[in-house]
């Protein structure tokens, strides 16, 4: 894998990147779960700059007033996306998921116009910057399969927990200067779900859903995660999203059967078993999370 020799604060949303952020639940304004009586004050922390914009909120280098540098999410209750149920869960899932692989929630505060969620301040590349900075060429498969190994194990212990992430994609997995990757932003994801329960809110990002969620059907969080992964997989492998799944003008389902898509030669058969297990259009056919970890292309 390619040196990062410049170093780059993450938790970025493109908007030249070919993928959207969708949901077609109306926005929830009820309080949020838990007392913010007993949280920071504002003035904590010291605002320094900001860092990125997204379709929920803002991002900014702060400073604690112990002098710890973190990064501060701004998601503002005025905006037109904003849903209290999500803020919640984000919020718990934060609370929830204590693992190597996931950026680190520290608390949360909120004033009378916004809500501010802090973490650990990430320095290095997400996967996007990574393949953006190199034309989007295909990464070495076993490059490929070191970031594979430490995502799985990641996802795999938000599942144990009862946390789908519903939004996983290249511009939520950032990779550090020494190699290791974390999982960010879960401000899509469900909370405390059982394997047998359904989704009906329909978010994500276009260019990594599953079929299900495409085809706004009741669907596992979990299974949706498994084929947003190996959809980054295979983007990572072949530098390329060009599989036609989706007629956007009326939402028609175009995905092949399990033939398709036609592997280029230069890949492993191992990989590709696997990644026809993950792409599965049918969610009751493919494979799960832990399943993935259990494949032998990532042993």
């Amino acid at each position: 894998m390619e040196s990062l020799s410049s170093v780059q604060t993450i938790y970025e949303h493109r908007s030249e990147w070919e993928t959207r952020n969708y949901t077609n639940s109306p926005p929830v304004h009820t309080a949020l779960g838990a007392s913010v009586a007993q949280k920071p004050n504002p003035c904590e922390f010291i605002i320094e700059r900001k860092i990125s914009k997204g379709v929920f909120g803002e991002v900014f280098v702060g400073t604690s007033k112990s002098g710890e540098t973190v990064a501060l999410k701004k998601i503002c209750k005025s905006n037109e996306n904003f849903r209290v149920d999500l803020v919640n869960r984000e919020i718990e899932a934060g609370k929830l998921l204590k693992h190597h692989g996931i950026v680190e929630f520290k608390t949360f505060f909120q004033t009378s116009k916004n809500v501010y969620l802090v973490y650990e301040l990430l320095r290095g590349s997400d996967l996007y910057r990574l393949m953006a900075k190199r034309n989007f060429a295909p990464l070495e498969e076993s490059d490929v399969k070191k970031i594979a190994v430490q995502v799985a194990a990641a996802v795999l212990y938000c599942h144990q927990q009862g946390i789908a992430h519903r939004d996983l994609k290249w511009d939520n997995m950032v990779i550090k200067k020494d190699g290791t990757i974390k999982l960010l932003d879960f401000g899509l994801c469900t909370a405390q779900m059982q394997a047998e329960e359904l989704c009906y809110d329909f978010v994500g990002s276009v260019q990594f859903a599953a079929p299900e969620v495409l085809a706004r059907r009741p669907y596992s969080g979990f299974k949706a995660d498994v084929f947003s992964f190996g959809m980054i997989l295979y983007g990572l492998i072949f530098g390329t999203f060009q599989i036609n799944r989706i007629d956007i003008n009326d939402s028609t389902i175009k995905w092949p059967d399990r033939s398709i898509p036609h592997f280029p030669t230069f890949v492993s058969r191992a990989v590709k078993d696997l990644l026809a297990l993950m792409l599965e259009p049918n969610p009751e056919n493919r494979i799960t999370m832990e399943e993935v970890l259990q494949h032998h292309w990532m042993q």
